[in-house]
């Protein structure tokens, strides 16, 4: 009777660990199965837009802030951009500068400055980044697929310096069978619309200044 009371408890313990394991690989499947259709999901909105680039437009519907102070482009962009993704509740280019120093100086913003008050002036239900590169006309388009404005920075250069800078919101993205790509923004120094060539719009043969930097959300 020791020898199956022993058998019987080994047997026990052995179907207990069975379980669990069967539990941890189910889970496991579970994961690399909704991580597949996720990656998936995300390549296939990717083949999308890459696919759409003959005849596609991506736009966002933004409403054009003309910035209040002479150094306040980017804060007027942050303000439009948080329009977009909080249209119901948020904040005005005066708070954002008063967020970012402390009140309402006529002061210069970095692209990183421009992330934060993005995220302010949406009272952080979304996040942005900065980032001191431009983004591909393939992620414009991406934003602007995900409803997304994007703020570009572009520098006045002289010798390869940059001197001073302007920031603009990118409302849309046109790509033509051929391989041309356009680009509409609204420049916040007198709310008009504008539209020219995306290469154009990077190596300043448009307006005179080269893009160079990017806040957008994640």
């Amino acid at each position: 009777m020791r020898w199956i009371r022993a058998l019987l408890r080994r047997y026990s313990k052995e179907r207990r660990f069975n379980v669990h394991m069967n539990r941890k690989r189910n889970r496991l499947i579970s994961f690399m199965v909704s991580f597949i259709i996720s990656f998936a999901f995300v390549g296939a909105i990717s083949n999308e837009v890459i696919r759409a680039s003959a005849d596609a437009t991506y736009s966002v519907s933004v409403t054009p802030v003309i910035q209040s102070k002479t150094n306040w482009c980017w804060a007027a962009c942050a303000e439009m951009a948080a329009s977009v993704v909080s249209p119901s509740s948020y904040y005005y280019q005066y708070s954002i500068v008063k967020y970012i120093y402390g009140s309402p100086i006529n002061a210069t913003g970095s692209i990183t400055q421009s992330a934060s008050g993005s995220e302010y002036a949406c009272n952080h239900i979304k996040s942005f980044t900065g980032v001191y590169s431009t983004l591909s006309f393939t992620d414009i388009c991406l934003e602007l697929y995900f409803g997304c404005p994007v703020q570009a920075a572009a520098g006045y250069y002289n010798g390869g310096v940059r001197n001073g800078g302007h920031v603009v919101i990118i409302i849309e993205a046109i790509a033509i069978s051929g391989g041309s790509q356009f680009i509409k923004y609204i420049d916040p120094a007198n709310g008009y619309i504008y539209t020219c060539t995306y290469s154009q719009f990077c190596d300043g043969s448009y307006n005179g200044r080269i893009y160079d930097q990017t806040a957008y959300e994640n």
